[in-house]
C-alpha cells in the first residue's frame, strides 16, 4: 500500500505545476450539486477473488468546489450472497454497510483538458457497520478507501461514472479481513458503475484581460469623452447662435419689414420678403402669412403681376447657391398656383444666387415677391 500511496503522490506532483491558469465565475452556493447511483461488486482480495464477489449499490451527494475539486458524502452497501474466507455466514440480505464523506481531484481537468472526460482521484472515511449471525454480535468500525473515479458527460445534466476503489476497515482487528493498516493482503476491491444528475449550469469560465489592453481601452474611452465634450460645447454655441438668428428675423417681421416700398422705373413698388432656412427650399409655416399678403394683393388687383426673385447666402458652393436661389424662387411660386389659385401668367420666378440685399448674412436666405401695377 506505501508504494501505491506513493504513486499517487507522485502523479499530483507531476499535475499540479501544469494547472491551466482558467478562471471562472464565482457560482453561488446552490450552484454545481449532483446526485449519483451505481451498482457493482465487491471482493476481498485475500482468497478465491471472483467466488467471492457479491453485489454491491451505493448513492451519494456531492458539491463540485471548482472544476476539479469535488466533495460529497456517500453511502454503500453490500448484499450477502457468498461467505468470505475466516468469516461466518450471515442471515440477513446485507453484510456491510457504510456512511461517509469523500473528496476528488480531477486530474484530466486539472489540466483543462476535453471536459466531457474526467479521470478523479477519490479518497475518503466514514462509519463501517457489519452484520453479523446475531444482533449482538454485530458492530461498527472505521473505515476508509481510496479509488478511482472515470466519468464521461452525456449532456449538461448526465453522466457516467466507473469506479474501481480499495476499501479498508482500520479498527476492527478481530476479523482477518477487515484488520487495522493499509495491507493489500487484508483489503477488500469494490468496482463500481453508475450514472450522475447534475444540477446548476456549471462552470462558466471568465473572460479575462490583459492589463495592458484594459488601460489602452480606458485611454481611448478618456479620448473620446473628450471628443464628445468638444462637440456639445460646439453645438451649443452654434445653438445659441442659431437662436440669436432666429430671435434677429423675428423681430424684423414684427417691425413690417417684411413688407417694404421699392422704387423700379420710376415707379414706386411693394415688395414682400420671404425667409428660409439654410440649405432649405421649403416655406415655412411662420413665413405662410407673407406668401398670403402676395396672393391678396393679386385678387384685390386684377391687373398686378408678382415677380419673385430667389436668393441665397454666401453659404456653400455656387452652383449650390444658384440652385438653391432658383428653388425658394420657385416654391413660392408654386404656393401661389396650388393653395391660392393665382394665374401662372401673373408669376414669374428666377433665381439670383448669392444676395446682399441685408447686412445679416442669413437673412439673404429669401424670395423677394416685387408687386407691379402693369
Amino acid at each position: 500500500m506505501n508504494k501505491f500511496a506513493t504513486i499517487i503522490i507522485s502523479m499530483l506532483v507531476a499535475v499540479l505545476p501544469s494547472l491551466a491558469q482558467q478562471a471562472y465565475v464565482r457560482p453561488a452556493l446552490t450552484d454545481n450539486w449532483s446526485v449519483g447511483v451505481g451498482v457493482g461488486g465487491l471482493s476481498p482480495l485475500s482468497g478465491s477473488f471472483f467466488s467471492n464477489i457479491r453485489p454491491a449499490f451505493g448513492v451519494d451527494f456531492a458539491k463540485d468546489v471548482t472544476p476539479a475539486f469535488r466533495l460529497g458524502a456517500d453511502a454503500l452497501w453490500s448484499v450477502n450472497s457468498s461467505r468470505w474466507p475466516g468469516l461466518e455466514a450471515q442471515p440477513t440480505v446485507f453484510d456491510h454497510q457504510y456512511v461517509g464523506m469523500y473528496g476528488s481531484v480531477d486530474l484530466l481537468r486539472l489540466r483543462a483538458l476535453d471536459p466531457r472526460f474526467g479521470c478523479a482521484i477519490t479518497a475518503g472515511a466514514g462509519w463501517g457497520h457489519r452484520y453479523a449471525s446475531k444482533p449482538t454480535l454485530d458492530h461498527n468500525f472505521f473505515s476508509t478507501r481510496v479509488g478511482v473515479m472515470l466519468s464521461m458527460r452525456l449532456n449538461s445534466s448526465l453522466s457516467m461514472e466507473l469506479r474501481p476503489q480499495f476499501i479498508w476497515n482500520m479498527t476492527d482487528n478481530n476479523l482477518k479481513l477487515s484488520s487495522a493498516g493499509y495491507s493489500a493482503n487484508r483489503a477488500a476491491f469494490m468496482l463500481m458503475a453508475g450514472i450522475r444528475y447534475h444540477f446548476g449550469p456549471g462552470f462558466i469560465p471568465a473572460r479575462l484581460y490583459d492589463a495592458s489592453q484594459v488601460d489602452l481601452l480606458n485611454g481611448q474611452i478618456n479620448s473620446l469623452r473628450s471628443q464628445v465634450n468638444v462637440l456639445t460645447d460646439n453645438l451649443a454655441r452654434t445653438n445659441s447662435q442659431l437662436y440669436m438668428t432666429e430671435q434677429e428675423l423675428r423681430q424684423a417681421k414684427q417691425n413690417n419689414d417684411v413688407v417694404r416700398e421699392v422704387a423700379v422705373d420710376n415707379h414706386l413698388n411693394t415688395v414682400i420678403d420671404i425667409f428660409f432656412y439654410q440649405g432649405s427650399s421649403t416655406v415655412t409655416p411662420d413665413q405662410m402669412p407673407n406668401v398670403e399678403r402676395v396672393a391678396s394683393y393679386l385678387r384685390n388687383n386684377p391687373g398686378w403681376k408678382v415677380e419673385i426673385t430667389g436668393y441665397a447666402s454666401s453659404d456653400g458652393g455656387q452652383e449650390i447657391n444658384n440652385r438653391l436661389a432658383q428653388y425658394r424662387a420657385e416654391a413660392v411660386k408654386k404656393i401661389l398656383i396650388n393653395r391660392y389659385h393665382i394665374a401662372e401668367n401673373r408669376i414669374s420666378a428666377r433665381g439670383k444666387g448669392v444676395g446682399r440685399l441685408f447686412e445679416e448674412p442669413s437673412w439673404n436666405r429669401v424670395s423677394v415677391c416685387t408687386l407691379i401695377d402693369r
